[in-house]
């Protein structure tokens, strides 16, 4: 068996109708819990999660279809096999009505495997696929031994039936369906035991002919009948009667043979591993769960009277494999059992042929293995990503990233390879690639499977710091390397090293394609790679709902509509290249506190408004009005650690009137309060959402249009990032500079990254604008520094 991959949640979906599917489940958590001893399993019951009362009615309706209307069962059964619509028409309604029901349980935990048990379950995690609100690889297990239509699904990654004549069937019913054959899911408990060591145990006699008569949790069917019919083959029968949670059938079975020692009743018990390991033949209507911890400890199954519509298709699907006797009538149990005492080959064979159909196929550990480490199905790509895949041109890619300044350990070592391995591995959305459809939208495909040496390389820079000097061949190599274009169709992300820094140092580069992640997960992850608690690398595949009063959005929507088109300026000139270059500036964090506390404002708010000051002096034009895009994080508690873009924009209009500097950054922070509070940046949310439910071509023209130059000036991006010393493998990280792709028809985005101590500052343009952007970052340090006087 291979390595386990790594799985750290795992949900069971199942249902309380009867006990069969609880069963299962209690079988693959079993097994979960040794291959992933620290995974946390959570259950759901379907039918509760489908709501209160439908659980009870569920249940009624199946006893009463059972027990007092087997034609009505029969009926519906044979409508699903030879009624194409009707099945699909049931199957389409269940599906949406427990996959909306399942939702909640999802996004609240991501699990990172989904192991259905019970039909219903399976249809609704099958509806949140194809939705692409479900990326977790989902493996149903099918405790019939003979699946019918409710049990298969196509967008499930493995139906898991339980013997290759149970193959056939399943893609009957789904054609498409992917299915596997597995060991029995049972727990530990049911294995192969010494026969008369079991006898001995439970004082059975030790020679005679034993047969546990067991008809699942509710004993349906003719138990009493079968109580009769053994009692009445031979002299030597003795039976043992599980008869579960039905009070009133243990009496009834106790009524047959009234004090007669060869018949022993039970109800609700934990002794059937050791009842099947004395017995000779199990006796059930079913072939459900019981059928299969008797299979599974070697046992021979004889079928009396199944009940109707799967209970016979499990009979007869059983008897095909060799592994059951079909004794559908009343007289041919005690017929088959006199068989068996004058032939005692004939269930040696049956024992022979259950012993081989466990040997040969995969265990329980072997399945789930092989299900944790499959590629998951791909799913559309949500709206809040996509729109930076249509806003992707030749000359603006949407890529973003950042600069991490790495020092020597204190045992002088240098920073290599192994350290930027730990931070590449970590770049969120890091396992997916997109898969190009033209007339359609985008999916998200697995790619866990790369060339490492192209997405990381190593250069050494120490010639070009001898010769120009370490800020200028820095920024040269920084140019260099994120001018490259990064395209999502191939991989998420790449990242290089560069050496040879002054003192030994080295920077550690990354680019990510915006559609994988936004700023905050980029800084986040590399945050967690260091404290070795990577984030996930799969993109989120369902959208956190959004909690906005049907007012604000009305006021949102209104003040969107209000702000129209910007006014241009020098800032939106078109970009006709894809060379980058790349500024930087540096200014204290304790600095930028005192400040702000001084004016009562925040951190976020003197450096906006040291930006507006800049850009008043240095760019001219942006005196009749400067706009900004300010992107803002929308991560909640359960998206806080999840790639994908999970950010809003606000539109802030710079205070850029003659006026002194804490002034300016007072009307910027009352200006950016005033944005925040009026229902912009949700209507603009929903705006965005409401684009990814168009048409593909639609969808693609309008996103590249809602992320441009027209509705602002200038992108800017606040950051936050550690908060005290971080390190990885021992090597400091130092400075960590932002880096922000440019949008069509705007040629200037600034980051700010809040890290430890200090504030860095990163201004992205093109060759044309290097020399503004230069003279920005000194103006900021040059106001800041004047600023920090004024205020001492």
């Amino acid at each position: 068996m291979s390595e386990a991959p790594s799985v750290k949640r795992v949900l069971i979906v199942s249902a309380n109708m009867g006990e069969g599917h609880n069963a299962t489940g209690r079988a693959l958590e079993e097994r979960v819990h040794v291959l992933w001893p620290d995974a946390q399993v959570r259950w759901v019951d379907t039918l509760d999660a489908m709501g209160k009362a439908v659980g009870p009615a569920f249940r009624w309706t199946y006893v009463t279809n059972v027990e007092s209307t087997p034609w009505l069962y029969e009926f519906f059964y044979d409508s699903l096999w030879h009624r194409p619509w009707f099945a699909h028409a049931a199957k389409r309604f269940v599906a949406e009505w427990a996959g909306r029901s399942l939702r909640g349980v999802l996004r609240e935990f991501r699990p990172d495997l989904v192991l259905p048990t019970y039909p219903l379950g399976t249809a609704g995690l099958n509806w949140l696929r194809r939705r692409g609100e479900l990326s977790a690889p989902v493996g149903a297990w099918i405790s019939d031994f003979a699946p019918h239509p409710f049990w298969v699904y196509d967008r499930i990654d493995r139906n898991v039936v339980m013997h290759d004549v149970a193959t056939g069937p399943a893609r009957v019913c789904v054609p498409k369906a992917p299915v596997s054959v597995s060991r029995p899911p049972v727990t530990g408990r049911f294995v192969p035991g010494d026969r008369l060591a079991a006898r001995k145990r439970l004082g059975l006699p030790v020679d005679g002919f034993v047969a546990v008569v067991s008809c699942g949790s509710l004993g349906f069917g003719s138990v009493a009948a079968a109580v009769h019919e053994l009692l009445s083959a031979d002299e030597s029968v003795t039976v043992l009667a599980v008869c579960g949670r039905n009070d009133a059938l243990r009496a009834k079975v106790n009524a047959v043979s009234p004090g007669d020692p060869r018949l022993i009743a039970y109800g609700w018990t934990d002794e059937v591993p050791e009842l099947l390991a004395a017995c000779d033949v199990l006796v059930t209507n079913a072939g459900g769960a019981t059928s299969l911890e008797a299979l599974a400890c070697e046992r021979a199954v004889l079928m009396y009277q199944p009940i109707a519509a799967h209970g016979k298709a499990n009979a007869r699907l059983m008897a095909d494999a060799g592994l059951a006797i079909l004794c559908p009538d009343r007289g041919s149990l005690t017929r088959t059992v006199r068989e068996l005492l004058a032939e005692p080959t004939r269930l040696a064979a049956i024992e022979r042929r259950a012993r081989e159909h466990v040997r040969d196929h995969p265990s329980l550990d072997e399945a789930l293995v092989d299900l944790a480490g499959s590629v998951p199905a791909p799913h559309r790509v949500r709206a809040q990503d996509s729109i930076f895949l249509y806003a992707d041109g030749k000359n603006h890619p949407q890529q973003l990233g950042a600069v991490l300044v790495l020092h020597p350990k204190e045992d002088g070592t240098l920073p290599g390879r192994a350290e930027a391995e730990v931070l590449f591995g970590a770049l969120p959305g890091g396992r997916n690639r997109m898969r190009r459809r033209w007339l359609r939208h985008p999916r998200l495909v697995d790619d866990r499977i790369g060339d490492s040496d192209i997405r990381l390389s190593l250069v050494d820079i120490s010639e070009q710091v001898a010769e120009q000097g370490e800020e200028a061949a820095l920024d040269a190599a920084l140019g260099e390397f994120f001018s490259a274009r990064l395209d999502p169709y191939q991989y998420a992300g790449r990242a290089r090293l560069v050496s040879g820094l002054e003192g030994g140092r080295a920077a550690f580069l990354v680019s990510s394609h915006h559609s994988f992640a936004d700023g905050m997960a980029v800084t986040g992850s590399l945050v967690s790679a260091s404290r070795g608690n990577p984030w996930p690398q799969e993109l989120a595949p369902f959208d956190e709902p959004e909690t906005v009063t049907p007012r604000q959005l009305v006021r949102g929507l209104y003040t969107l509509a209000r702000g129209g088109a910007v006014k241009p300026n020098s800032l939106n000139r078109a970009v006709t290249t894809r060379e980058r270059r790349y500024r930087r500036a540096w200014l204290d964090q304790p600095g930028l506190n005192e400040i702000a506390t001084e004016l009562g404002v925040t951190v976020p708010d003197v450096v906006l408004g040291l930006l507006a000051e800049a850009l008043r002096a240095e760019v001219p034009d942006t005196q009749n009005g400067a706009r900004l895009t300010v992107p803002q994080s929308t991560r909640s508690v359960r998206t806080f650690r999840s790639a994908g873009n999970h950010t809003g924009a606000i539109r802030l209009d710079l205070p850029v009137a003659e006026m002194e500097l804490p002034e300016r950054i007072k009307r910027t922070a009352e200006a950016l309060r005033d944005e925040e509070e009026s229902g912009a940046p949700a209507a603009a949310r929903l705006v965005v959402r409401v684009m990814g439910g168009l048409p593909a071509p639609l969808h693609r023209m309008l996103a590249a249009n809602f992320n441009s130059g027209n509705w602002f000036n200038m992108i800017a991006s606040i950051l936050p990032g550690a908060r005290g010393v971080l390190k990885v493998r021992g090597s400091l990280i130092g400075s960590v500079y932002p880096i922000l792709p440019l949008a069509k028809g705007t040629a200037f985005a600034a980051g700010f990254m809040l890290w430890a101590k200090e504030v860095t500052v990163c201004i992205a343009t093109d060759p044309d604008g290097a020399e503004t952007a230069e003279r920005l970052c000194a103006r900021i340090e040059a106001e800041y520094a004047a600023l920090r006087m004024r205020t001492a």
